[in-house]
């Protein structure tokens, strides 16, 4: 993995080929657009009104081919030529046109849905408050919530779920509906010698009738009981609601009707839609320009291995067009491209998650890359959760309908899902069964995590200090590619070798502490390379915190060595977060052992095998999705705090070549110039 390398270039055109040139390098996608330095008011290219009515025009057409697409259920691209799409431009006004014909019939829509709903509100407030209420309550059946100081309320229900079945009261009420004449309905189905029992006392409820149809208890809330005057008042009104509501359901269905019409139009709409969008940026582009009378100049980047083909392909179509390279200084600021191989380049979704690499410092990719798939793996560490999380990762990556960073996140997955199964390989366990409990697993090679935990967490901590060395060894990169030479061996180098003393000094001593076994041709070399890593530790302590103030004067310097010095304890500090890989993979294991053993425990019968089996089902269900959560979380803050913290500077900006972006379109031109 690595950062590709940009050339800086410089295009100065007549004004009159301003279009024409910026619709090649759209069609090339090779260069991104940056502002001119020292860009003066008098020369700067202002369209900031231009830029905002294009964007009223793009959210308007937006709008309407989004419906269109909704109400003929067609979302497929729409194919075009370049040529085609550009011609977009003779053809704005008549499609502007009609852009904001369709999006009247859109908006009167919105206007009437807003009327019915109004009336609806006014309908619903004619009903009596008790009844509202009740109806409310009873929507939600039994898990009902009855207003405290309500008790005539609170009787009503009382009286209507006391007579039901308690056992089937969560059932019983099927469907609440307004009526055209007796307004509110609550159906319940019953059995006849229930519906017999409950029939004369319900009968006496207030603002109930009852009525049985076909075996179906029905209690109608009618306004029959509030009297022959207030009932024909509210009968009126209602009719009336009901008649302006059906007027203006008609109105959007003839209006729907009529947009209907236009869905032949949809595939053109969709072209401009997207003309539209083009044309919006290549507007806000003309804004980072300077200008003449009669010339315009723009500045972009465009990659070193491009930058002839791209150059070549300009001064063929344009012969007035000057294109020259400028030097890249220290006040510019690249954009960043990371190139790398499929697999690595899985690891810039984590990474410009944090931020985006910086131009000129390392490229940290395949380093992320490596360490987050190791800790994932071990975190999680077993053979079906790793084959599971594969299936799954690999599968939903294909799917068509996700967004590109959700492709990103279900790749990282599946392939965290690789390294698992090679954990799980290691420790010797599928789905939470070990060799132990199940012969055809072979024998783990790493420690037992509850029989030897010492060990494995000492081997977490060991993966943290090889992960913070390393963060240590690309900043002294970083600064000697900078030509910082001294820097890089003091705030770099000279802290690697301190981390790899202590390992080399500390391994003999932790063994004999912790009366860890081990062979004793190891331990005799761990004895043997504990003095020259006494000696190598204090020789990178002593650069690291000695000369920790250089380039400095004064008590500066002193205070350099001092903050360099008690900075080690946060080093201790992050070498000892790498604790929590041991404590996550742990409490997998266990959760994962423990289902086991319940499922196990019921397999006595044909029917405790299925338990068991759906017992095991949900368990490891339940394990692998915490585990592959906590493991994404965990091993994320590590990359953040622990590994970037050392060396990581980011605020970078991603490389993005000016060019078509093909929303609701496929421009067939694009299909070999940019396979």
């Amino acid at each position: 993995m690595a950062i590709a390398k940009m050339s800086k270039l410089r295009l100065v055109g007549f004004l009159s080929e301003k279009d024409d040139i910026l619709n090649e390098m759209a069609k090339l996608g090779k260069s991104d657009i940056k502002e001119c330095e020292k860009l003066s008011s008098t020369q700067k290219i202002e369209n900031s009104e231009e830029i905002i009515n294009i964007e009223k025009v793009l959210s308007k057409t937006d709008k309407v081919v989004f419906s269109l697409e909704e109400i003929c259920e067609d979302k497929t691209k729409s194919e075009c030529s370049y040529e085609n799409f550009l011609s977009q431009e003779k053809m704005y006004e008549e499609n502007l046109s009609l852009v904001d014909e369709l999006a009247k019939y859109l908006d009167e829509i919105v206007k009437n849905y807003g009327f019915i709903k109004k009336f609806k509100k006014e309908k619903n407030q004619m009903v009596p408050n008790e009844i509202r209420k009740l109806l409310s309550i009873a929507q939600k059946k039994k898990d009902a919530k009855v207003p405290k100081n309500d008790e005539k309320l609170k009787t009503i229900l009382d009286k209507i779920y006391k007579l039901l079945p308690k056992e089937e009261t969560s059932e019983q009420i099927e469907d609440i509906k307004f009526l055209e004449k007796e307004d509110l309905q609550l159906v319940f189905e019953l059995d006849k010698t229930t519906f017999e029992n409950m029939k004369e006392e319900i009968s006496k409820i207030q603002y109930l009738e009852v009525k049985e149809q076909n075996g179906v208890l029905e209690l109608y809330f009618s306004f029959k009981y509030l009297g022959e005057e207030m009932q024909a008042v509210y009968e009126n009104k209602i009719r009336e609601l009901d008649a302006k509501i059906q007027e203006y359901e008609n109105k959007n269905a003839e209006l729907y009707g009529l947009l209907k019409g236009y869905t032949k139009k949809l595939n053109d709409l969709k072209v401009f839609c997207d003309y539209v969008r083009y044309n919006l940026e290549k507007t806000k582009k003309c804004a980072l320009m300077q200008k003449t009378d009669s010339t315009f100049t723009l500045q972009c980047y465009v990659e070193q291995k491009e930058q002839k083909n791209f150059v070549e392909a300009m001064e063929e179509k344009f012969d007035n067009l000057l294109i020259e390279e400028e030097k890249i200084t220290k006040s510019d600021n690249p954009p960043t491209k990371i190139v790398g191989s499929k697999i690595t380049k899985q690891a810039d979704f984590v990474v410009n998650m944090y931020s985006v690499p910086n131009y000129r410092d390392v490229d940290p990719t395949w380093s992320v890359f490596l360490f987050f798939m190791v800790f994932f793996g071990f975190i999680v560490a077993d053979v079906g959760y790793g084959i599971v999380l594969c299936i799954l990762g690999f599968c939903l990556a294909e799917k068509k309908n996700i967004s590109q960073g959700a492709k990103k996140l279900w790749r990282l997955i599946g392939t965290a899902g690789v390294f698992t199964i090679v954990w799980g390989m290691l420790f010797g366990t599928v789905f939470g069964f070990s060799h132990e409990l199940w012969s055809v697993i072979p024998q783990g090679v790493m420690p037992d995590p509850q029989r030897d935990a010492i060990t494995l967490l000492l081997i977490c901590l060991l993966m943290g200090i090889v992960q913070i060395a390393f963060g240590y060894l690309l900043r002294g990169v970083n600064n000697f590619k900078h030509k910082q030479i001294l820097p890089g061996l003091v705030n770099g180098v000279a802290w690697v070798l301190f981390l790899l003393g202590m390992v080399m000094a500390a391994a003999k001593f932790l063994l004999d502490f912790f009366k860890l076994e081990t062979s004793g041709g190891f331990y005799n070399f761990l004895s043997a390379i504990q003095m020259p890593g006494l000696i190598i530790m204090c020789i990178g302590l002593g650069v690291g915190v000695i000369l920790a103030g250089i380039g400095t004067k004064g008590f500066t310097k002193f205070t350099k060595s001092f903050a360099a010095l008690y900075g080690i304890i946060n080093l201790f500090s992050d070498i000892l977060s790498y604790a929590r890989l041991f404590g996550l993979m742990l409490s997998g294991a266990i959760i994962g052992q423990q289902f086991n053993e319940i499922a196990l425990s019921v397999m006595t019968s044909p029917f405790g095998y299925i338990g068991g089996f759906l017992i095991m089902l949900v368990g490891h269900s339940f394990n692998i999705a915490m585990g592959a959560l906590g493991a994404y979380i965990h091993d994320t803050r590590l990359q953040y705090v622990e590994y970037f913290g050392k060396f990581y500077t980011g605020e970078g900006e991603l490389l993005k070549p000016f060019c078509v972006e093909q929303k609701y379109t496929i421009i067939k031109d694009f299909k070999e110039e940019r396979k």
